[in-house]
């Protein structure tokens, strides 16, 4: 009987011993694996709570839930930097578009407001005051705003604006007109008054939910009022089209450098009084292997735009040097 009641004692404490072990040691390393599980599914707020007393398994738990603090404020701080602009501390476009899509706010009207002369504005008075003329330019279109409206940075020298309800053809002028109004008077910065000239391409109405084709659209009317030299301009649907057949063209232009495809065709030059031919004017034609011959009237614009054309010039000027040269060879 006493072997019986000894070996029920010690089962009874290796019973005990092994709860311990349980919920002092093995419960939270079992609880550390689930935090460590839902941490990784994405859960940045996982923490452990324990009052073990063990200082290996309570350093183990301490040092996990330093851990996932840390992990949440680094996401916070990258969600943070991708959301808003560092410059402005508007919204980035990233942080617009998701902004507008959270809050479903993808039926109203988008205006896309470029900065004409920014680019003279960095060269003439420096990178630096380019960034205050930013700063205070969002700062003006700030103003502007009421509760419906929400306002980001979305290109080096774009902003957009977004008012989320529907409008009549009478607010859409008179928005426009107040950001025109907004920069009547010139920026202060430092020791110089700058004047800013802005265009707007104005989306009123898109099929699709993505914000991202709503600012495709604005920026497509925006760069269209720009080369156009007008203030407002509204966004439809052939733009698109024709915006993407001047970059096929664009491409297209591009391998016709690449392949040497630009030839120079000669117009005679007639002395009136004479009636005698005294010279050639080379005119730059294109045989593209793709597109057949293109018309000067529909590349040279393209090209022109896309800086390209003195590139087409130069072959146009091996060419004649060629045909020159081998002319004369020929006793011509």
């Amino acid at each position: 009987m006493s072997s019986l009641a000894t070996a029920l004692l010690i089962m009874v404490i290796a019973i005990l011993v092994a709860v311990y072990v349980f919920e002092r040691v093995t419960s939270p390393i079992i609880d550390t694996a689930d935090a460590a599980r839902r941490l990784a599914e994405g859960d940045l707020q996982a923490q452990i709570t324990t009052n073990t007393r063990i200082h290996e398994t309570r350093q183990l738990v301490e040092t996990f839930n330093d851990m996932a603090l840390n992990l949440d404020q680094s996401f916070q701080e990258l969600h943070k930097q991708i959301t808003y602009d560092s410059l402005t501390h508007l919204y980035s476009r990233v942080g617009f578009i998701d902004t507008l899509e959270h809050h479903a706010c993808t039926d109203g009207t988008l205006y896309v407001i470029g900065l004409n002369n920014f680019k003279r504005i960095n060269l003439t008075h420096g990178h630096h005051i380019g960034d205050k003329v930013l700063n205070r330019v969002a700062n003006r279109l700030n103003r502007l705003l009421d509760s419906c409206e929400i306002l980001g940075r979305v290109a080096a020298d774009e902003f957009a604006l977004m008012r989320c309800k529907d409008a009549t053809e009478y607010d859409f002028q008179l928005m426009a007109s107040r950001l025109q109004q907004a920069f009547k008077t010139p920026i202060p910065v430092e020791q110089h008054r700058i004047r800013v000239d802005i265009s707007i391409g104005i989306v009123r109405s898109c099929p699709t939910t993505e914000m991202e084709q709503w600012l495709r659209k604005g920026s497509i009317a925006l760069s269209l009022a720009q080369k156009e030299k007008i203030a407002v301009n509204f966004y439809q649907e052939q733009m698109s089209t024709e915006h993407q057949r001047k970059d096929e063209m664009r491409d297209h232009i591009r391998r016709g450098i690449a392949n040497n495809e630009f030839v120079p065709y000669y117009q005679p030059i007639v002395d009136l009084d004479t009636d005698r031919i005294v010279g050639a004017e080379a005119l730059a034609r294109w045989h593209s292997s793709y597109l057949g011959l293109v018309s000067p009237i529909e590349f040279i614009p393209i090209a022109e735009d896309s800086g390209l054309i003195n590139e087409i010039g130069r072959q146009i000027l091996f060419g004649a040097c060629r045909d020159g040269m081998r002319g004369i060879q020929q006793g011509l």
